[in-house]
């Protein structure tokens, strides 16, 4: 799958004329048909706990930006930073079939986080946790914004 760049803002473009009763349509972006058919395409048939349109993916990219902020990563150093994120919700045990779902992979790129990877796979009960994939010196940075946040305090013996 080829790389789609996710810019905040450039997702829906106005027309240019509104409608005689005054009323402006968003039309959608390059970026929105690009996601919205590469989505369509692995998913298939499928449309109940998969990701199937631009605004859920957008939802995605903004809690993985939001999380990269609670680890205390700076936009600086996140590139290179990679977002797993699982489709579908929590169903009742009663439910014992399998659903299929959607998996994408987000990486951040110095222009911002990019849609690198559409796989579908077999949900049960819950699907797995997000996640992200960190370099060493992002994790260092995590690890250092946690450690502020507390102190250790010795007891001795």
């Amino acid at each position: 799958m080829k790389s789609i760049n996710l810019k905040f803002g450039h997702e829906k473009s106005t027309s240019t004329t509104p409608d005689p009763l005054g009323i402006v349509y968003f039309l959608p972006s390059k970026i929105c048909i690009d996601v919205e058919t590469a989505l369509s395409l692995v998913n298939g048939k499928s449309k109940e706990h998969t990701f199937t349109d631009y605004l859920q993916i957008s939802l995605v990219v903004q809690d993985a930006e939001s999380g990269l902020e609670k680890l205390g990563i700076l936009k600086k150093d996140a590139i290179g930073a990679k977002f797993i994120a699982y489709s579908g919700k929590t169903v009742t045990h009663s439910y014992k079939y399998s659903r299929t779902g959607t998996s994408i992979l987000l990486e951040r790129k110095s222009s911002g986080w990019h849609l690198t990877s559409i796989k579908t796979f077999n949900l049960y009960q819950k699907p797995p946790h997000n996640q992200f994939i960190l370099t060493e010196k992002q994790d260092a940075c995590a690890i250092a914004s946690l450690r502020q946040k507390y102190n250790i305090e010795k007891v001795s013996p």
